[in-house]
């Protein structure tokens, strides 16, 4: 029932170190402690021991803690006003005064900073972290924008995987209780060309194909030889997620919480995607749900740390993960079947729940990533 084990040191807690990778610490990035990646395995499940490595406090403001003087996340939320089905996003399509702007004008949309009064999201010369406030102003932004949301993206493959689209926008609009039901891509080079980016639901639209890649061609309607409202490369309506989406988040505590520590969340997810994602082709729906607990464990004279399944009976306990994969419904993976253990190439089942805990700021409680047509969460129970 238990993985292999070794010994390894005393672990650090996530309320006493800063957090390896993020951006926000007040950490000097020299002085952050790294793995030892040499004498780490190529995949997680080839050991899931591991060396334990930095860990720290997460915050529910995205931006972590700054000194800057622009308006808060709250503040940002009290003054962004945008109607229903009128929010237009945009990233890496040239100057938003120019292709973003003409569609706007032509639609009748709002971009962002013309969803706040006159200058609030002006630069302040004077002030420090301007780029820190520009994501918490578009956070409110998306968190605002209601109905249908339109997203003005590259067309040829370019690189929005750092994006504040990516990392920030798209998150907020696809969050579990969000008002965006649809998100829409516009082709920056020719605004009659849309596809259907999202959808909550799997509702078809007679006139809109669906997006084979977020970064990539919109489907002619003309040429693609596929149907009305059926989409070139999945039948039933829903897109795969191919690169993996940014994370949704478990909402931050207000109050006192177990501990998670980050040797211990890739013990858990390693055991959880040994166990019961390892199958490449998998017939659908899939729906795997496990509670796994990762900690020390006394071996004789030797203390060592495993994951197992995690007995109710030991009562509210750190590193107590609930773990599920799920299929999207109405999504077709490619090839028909699906591949738990790597849903998307280079992205392994433990990597996608374990960058669901890091790319979470919300004092590590974890969260969610689409990837392929799986949808893969890992979350404390306490």
């Amino acid at each position: 029932m238990f993985q292999d084990h070794v010994t390894i040191p005393e672990r650090p807690t996530n309320s006493d170190r800063p957090h390896i990778d993020d951006p926000h610490t007040s950490v000097p990035p020299s002085t952050r402690r790294r793995p030892n990646v040499s004498t780490l395995p190529k995949t997680l499940e080839d050991s899931p021991i591991l060396t334990a490595t930095t860990n720290g406090p997460l915050t529910d403001d995205p931006i972590g803690v700054t000194e800057d003087k622009y308006p808060k996340l709250d503040e940002c939320r009290k003054n962004v006003k945008v109607d229903a089905n009128k929010s237009l996003f945009y990233f890496k399509v040239g100057k938003h005064k120019d292709k973003p702007q003409k569609y706007a004008d032509k639609r009748g949309l709002t971009m962002v900073r013309e969803a706040y009064p006159d200058g609030f999201t002006d630069k302040n010369d004077t002030y420090t972290g301007y780029k820190k406030f520009a994501q918490r102003f578009s956070q409110a932004f998306a968190e605002a924008t209601s109905g249908t949301a339109y997203a003005m993206l590259p067309t040829d493959g370019t690189d929005i995987s750092k994006s504040v689209w990516t990392e920030t926008e798209k998150p907020k609009l696809v969050a579990s209780g969000g008002k965006c039901n649809r998100i829409i891509k516009v082709d920056p080079n020719d605004f009659d060309k849309t596809c259907i980016l999202w959808d909550r639901s799997d509702k078809g639209e007679d006139d809109v194909l669906n997006c084979d890649k977020e970064n990539g061609k919109v489907p002619d309607k003309k040429t693609s030889g596929a149907g009305k409202g059926s989409p070139p490369t999945t039948p039933k309506g829903v897109a795969s997620v191919d690169p993996p989406a940014a994370p949704v988040c478990a909402p931050s505590p207000s109050g006192k919480v177990k501990d998670s520590h980050e040797n211990e969340l890739k013990l858990a997810a390693a055991y959880f995607c040994k166990q019961h994602a390892s199958e490449t082709g998998a017939k659908g729906p899939i729906d795997i749900n496990h509670a796994i607990m990762a900690g020390d464990q006394n071996m004789g004279r030797t203390t060592v740390k495993m994951a197992f399944p995690y007995p109710p009976s030991m009562g509210n306990q750190d590193d107590v993960y609930d773990i599920s994969l799920k299929s999207v419904p109405n999504c077709a993976p490619r090839g028909g079947s699906f591949n738990l253990a790597t849903p998307v190439a280079n992205n392994q089942c433990s990597d996608i729940l374990f960058n669901a805990w890091r790319k979470c700021n919300n004092k590590g409680r974890g969260g969610s990533i689409t990837a392929g047509c799986l949808v893969y969460s890992i979350k404390t129970r306490f």
